[in-house]
């Protein structure tokens, strides 16, 4: 029995290091996040978006923009940065959130992980919740992967 435990442990020590060798986590710092409300659902901003100049940040911060004043950060040194923004669907209650939780570079890759939430909010109210956050500037590929 003694023997099983020793090796289990080994078992579950290498196998962290392993994960830790094949994945290396990038700094993310958030620009805004919170809910939208009062955008027209024909406005089309659900979705994953990666930001990559100023003009694309311009045509973005317009639409996210045009009811609420949420998102406050205009100038972004996109020689240096790169934005990602999650927007999640409509929402008919309170109670939901979106965040991404961190990113990952594997292998040639950057991984973007997202959390949607629903903490069963009883007001009726509409909102689309979002998170935009900025990374330093990569050529790896972006792919978002939702929990």
């Amino acid at each position: 029995m003694e023997r099983f435990k020793i090796i289990f442990i080994a078992i579950v020590l290498v196998s962290c290091s392993i994960k830790d060798e094949n994945s290396q986590e990038v700094s993310v710092e958030t620009i805004s996040k919170g809910e939208l409300y009062g955008i027209e659902e024909e406005a089309g901003l659900t979705n994953n978006y990666i930001i990559t100049n100023q003009e694309q940040w311009d045509i973005f911060l317009n639409k996210i923009n045009s009811v609420n004043q949420n998102v406050e950060e205009e100038s972004i040194d996109f020689s240096k940065f790169i934005v990602l923004g999650v927007i999640d669907t409509f929402r008919a209650y309170s109670g939901y959130s979106v965040e991404i939780l961190n990113v990952s570079k594997k292998k040639n890759n950057l991984e973007i992980e997202v959390q949607y939430k629903n903490e069963k909010g009883i007001i009726p109210v509409e909102n689309q919740p979002y998170h935009i956050v900025k990374i330093a500037r990569s050529n790896s590929k972006l792919i978002f992967i939702n929990n």
